[in-house]
């Protein structure tokens, strides 16, 4: 999933991105290390709740875009409660970043799908039991 977020990274103005679920996991970003995992996370809740209350009033909702001065901030639901994060700079061209999203959706979608598939398990390896053997009295 690493490798279609850094498709984000060729957009000059683009600091960086990353991909966030309901379930409260970062699932890949490759935001500068500054950015901490716990911070992604409470971000993240942030924006799928902002999200999702924007749904309530515009049912086709899309992309939402939080400008601020220093920056700007794009959320986009890829799968069900799944969210594409990217975090760019003001001088952004958005309609490059907007043709991108729409290029690399369906391999992000197929990614979160192989990240959220339970991976299956190997059951545990059989010990055999060695028993002692019985003395009689």
């Amino acid at each position: 999933m690493k490798h279609v977020l850094d498709e984000f990274k060729s957009v000059q103005g683009v600091i960086g991105s990353c991909v966030y679920n309901a379930k409260g996991l970062v699932l890949a970003n490759n935001f500068p290390s500054i950015f901490k995992e716990e911070k992604l996370l409470s971000i993240g809740k942030m924006l799928a709740k902002l999200y999702s209350a924007g749904g309530l009033t515009f049912p086709d909702i899309t992309d939402v875009f939080l400008s601020y001065e220093e920056s700007i901030v794009i959320v986009r639901e890829i799968t069900d409660k799944s969210y594409l994060i990217i975090l760019s700079e003001p001088s952004l061209n958005v309609n490059l970043v907007t043709l991108t999203m729409n290029l690399v959706k369906d391999d992000l979608k197929d990614a979160i799908r192989n990240t959220a598939a339970p991976s299956p398990q190997a059951a545990p390896a059989s010990t055999p039991q060695t028993t002692a053997p019985s003395q009689s009295i």
